[in-house]
C-alpha cells in the first residue's frame, strides 16, 4: 500500500549476500550486474550492503567487488558491512585475504568522504557509525568471531551509547549481517534460530531505544516467500528487515518453516522516507520490478 499523504524526503536501498567469487562468474555475476544496473538508474540518496560481499574473503573477490561497486559509489554513499564469508574461506584450499578486506574498507571510506559521509570505526573491527541524510547508521560486526558469532559486551555498550545520543531523532538505522532470534522471517511461530549468541541482548537494546530500522541478511530468504521479510514491533517502533540475496534466494514456507529449495533470484529492499511514514518495498532485480506482496508501510 502506497502512502497517500506527504512528500518523499529521500530513499535508499538495502542489499545483501553477493557472494562474489571467481567460481561463479556466469549466471550469478549476471544477476548481480542486473541489480547494479537497476540501482544505478534510480535516484537513491545512499545504499546499504549488509554483508557477505565475497564468498571467501579472497584477494580477487574484493578486487571484483571494488569494480562492481565503483559506478554506484560514484553516485551516492555506500555503507558496507561484512558477513561471515568476508572473514573465512568457503572452500578447502582457498586462502582468506584480510589485508584485501582492509584495503577495500579503506577505499569505501575514502569514496564516501566526497559526500561528507565519514565512517567512525569502533576499534579494529568493521563496526562503524555514519550519518547520511541526517540519519544515523550503525553497523555491527558480529561475523569477526564466526561461527561463535556475537557482538560482544564492548560492541553492545558502543551501540547503546550511540543510540542514546540520537534518541531524539525520528528513526535510526542499525545493520548487522545476522538476523535476531525473535525476528527471523520464515520462523514465525516456530522454534527460533540463534544466529548470534547475544541476539536477545541486541534486541533489548533496540527495544530500549525504539524508532529503529534494523537490516540483516544471511538467510537468502526470498521476498516472495509466504513468510514476511519485514517484521514490525509496533510497541517499540522497531522494524526488522531481512534483505534476501543479490546472488540467489531461497523460498520459505510460513506454514512449515521449511526451505523449498534454491530458486533463481536476485532481490533487495528499497526504502522511501515520507513526511507521513516509511515504506519498505521489495525489488526483483531480474525483472526490474517491484514485488507487490512485499510492500510495508511503517508509521515512524
Amino acid at each position: 500500500m502506497m502512502l497517500s499523504t506527504g512528500n518523499s524526503l529521500f530513499s535508499f536501498f538495502a542489499v545483501s549476500d553477493l557472494h562474489i567469487t571467481q567460481r561463479l562468474r556466469g549466471k550469478t555475476a549476471g544477476k548481480r550486474y542486473k541489480a547494479w544496473r537497476f540501482l544505478e538508474n534510480e535516484e537513491y540518496s545512499f545504499g546499504l550492503v549488509v554483508g557477505d560481499v565475497t564468498n571467501g574473503c579472497g584477494e580477487e573477490e574484493f578486487a571484483i567487488a571494488k569494480t562492481e561497486f565503483t559506478p554506484l559509489i560514484k553516485r551516492f554513499p555506500l555503507l558496507i558491512g561484512y558477513g561471515n564469508h568476508d572473514y573465512f574461506p568457503n572452500h578447502p584450499g582457498d586462502v582468506a585475504a584480510p589485508e584485501s578486506r582492509r584495503q577495500f574498507s579503506d577505499w569505501v571510506t575514502a569514496e564516501n568522504k566526497q559526500y561528507g559521509c565519514s565512517l567512525g570505526f569502533f576499534g579494529e573491527i568493521q563496526c562503524f557509525e555514519a550519518w547520511v541524510c541526517g540519519i544515523q547508521v550503525l553497523s555491527l560486526d558480529c561475523a569477526v568471531n564466526y561461527p561463535a558469532a556475537e557482538a560482544g559486551e564492548a560492541q553492545l555498550q558502543w551501540l547503546d551509547e550511540k543510540l542514546t545520543q540520537s534518541d531524539d531523532e525520528r528513526f535510526r538505522i542499525v545493520m548487522s549481517h545476522f538476523p535476531l532470534k525473535d525476528y527471523v522471517p520464515g520462523k514465525t511461530g516456530k522454534k527460533q534460530i540463534d544466529y548470534v549468541r547475544d541476539s536477545v541482548k541486541q534486541q533489548r537494546i533496540l527495544q530500549k531505544h525504539q524508532n529503529i530500522l534494523f537490516f540483516s541478511g544471511h538467510t537468502h530468504f526470498s521476498l516472495l516467500s509466504e513468510s514476511p521479510s519485514v517484521l514490525f514491533d509496533e510497541s517499540n517502533k522497531v522494524a526488522y528487515c531481512n534483505t534476501a540475496s543479490v546472488g540467489n534466494t531461497v523460498s520459505v514456507s510460513k506454514t512449515t518453516g521449511g526451505q523449498q529449495g534454491n530458486i533463481s533470484g536476485s532481490m533487495g529492499l528499497q526504502v522511501e522516507v515520507y513526511e507521513s511514514g516509511i515504506q519498505v518495498q521489495g525489488i526483483d532485480f531480474l525483472s526490474s520490478s517491484k514485488i507487490e506482496k512485499c510492500c510495508f508501510t511503517l508509521e515512524m
